[in-house]
């Protein structure tokens, strides 16, 4: 059990979670916030996309700043719109990436020492004399761990596919959960004061 808990602390503990997350945010993140300038503000300012909000007595602007759900305007383009909606399916490609290092690698090392150190080693230690004594049983006992083998394999196997289901389902609601956190920075009323 120590071995078990060992390595599942190993690939969940919390800093290796803090160093996925930091790679996500340098790898991904951070290249998205680099292209969210004043020049690339401006420019699209000025491209004809935004013509509304710069034309004389137009009360767009104003409307879309007082909204309810400044998110759902071309706010979001105008401001942040590389952070705003080219990350979602970059981050989703990356955290697909990652499953097999979060959920096959643990799981495979997890088989791997379940079987060799007690399963089967038991299996032969515990039957150790019967098997010296007797051929019969040697193989009647073979056929046995071939078996535990097999069915832990499968058993494994299952275990794994149902954790990734799990998994990719999480990473495809990031969509929805990536709308939810611009709608919150949008409408939060605490920015600080411009000079």
């Amino acid at each position: 059990v120590t071995y078990l808990q060992q390595k599942l602390d190993e690939h969940l503990s919390r800093q290796a979670n803090v160093l996925r997350k930091e790679t996500l945010r340098t790898d991904v993140l951070k290249p998205k916030e680099a292209e969210c300038t004043i020049e690339s503000f401006h420019e699209r300012w000025q491209s004809e996309q935004f013509g509304m909000y710069r034309k004389a007595r137009s009360r767009k602007l104003g409307q879309d700043l007082m909204s309810k759900e400044p998110d759902q305007t071309p706010l979001l383009t105008l401001t942040i719109q590389p952070l705003a909606l080219d990350t979602v399916l970059p981050l989703q490609e990356r955290l697909r990436g990652m499953a097999s290092e979060l959920i096959d690698r643990p799981a495979k090392e997890i088989e791997l020492f379940v079987m060799e150190k007690v399963l089967l080693k038991r299996l032969m230690q515990d039957n150790e004399q019967l098997v010296a004594s007797n051929a019969a049983t040697k193989e009647q006992l073979e056929g046995l761990r071939q078996l535990l083998t097999s069915e832990f394999r499968s058993s494994v196997k299952l275990m794994i596919e149902a954790q990734k289901g799990v998994y990719l389902r999480n990473v495809a609601r990031l969509k929805d959960a990536f709308r939810e956190i611009l709608h919150f920075a949008m409408v939060q009323e605490d920015y600080p004061q411009m000079a």
